[in-house]
């Protein structure tokens, strides 16, 4: 619980650690939209922990890149954050995995290309020649 940090901070202390837990709730101002900090952590390699709340679960794949765990689930996120911290082939692995998602689906440009074709599917393409 560090609260807000440089880039250059925010880097060390994911070197320090080699994981990011990020246990949001649905509740006092809504739930957590695409979490920013999961996104970055995941673009700099490394496995996250995140609660199922908001987007968190449509970017982290359970097993693959992290672990998604239950709101206030605590037995579930400490395992989670066992598994991870105690385990360096798979800390390496979620974290590797965690990268190609990050490029794959969180990368601005590809999130920008993926936004352009559903729009252009849900306008038809002939609207935009108009």
């Amino acid at each position: 619980f560090h609260g807000q940090q440089s880039p250059e901070r925010t880097d060390e202390l994911l070197d320090e650690t080699g994981f990011l837990v990020l246990p949001s709730l649905d509740e006092n101002g809504g739930p957590e939209g695409c979490g920013n900090a999961a996104a970055e952590a995941m673009a700099a390699a490394r496995p996250v922990v995140v609660s199922r709340c908001g987007g968190l679960p449509d970017h982290v794949r359970d097993g693959r890149d992290g672990y998604v765990v239950d709101q206030r689930d605590v037995a579930g996120l400490a395992e989670a954050m066992q598994r991870i911290a105690f385990d360096s082939t798979l800390r390496s692995r979620l974290g590797k995995n965690a990268r190609d998602r990050a490029l794959e689906v969180l990368d601005s440009d590809a999130l920008g290309q993926r936004i352009e074709t559903i729009a252009l599917d849900v306008a038809g393409r002939d609207a935009v020649r108009a």
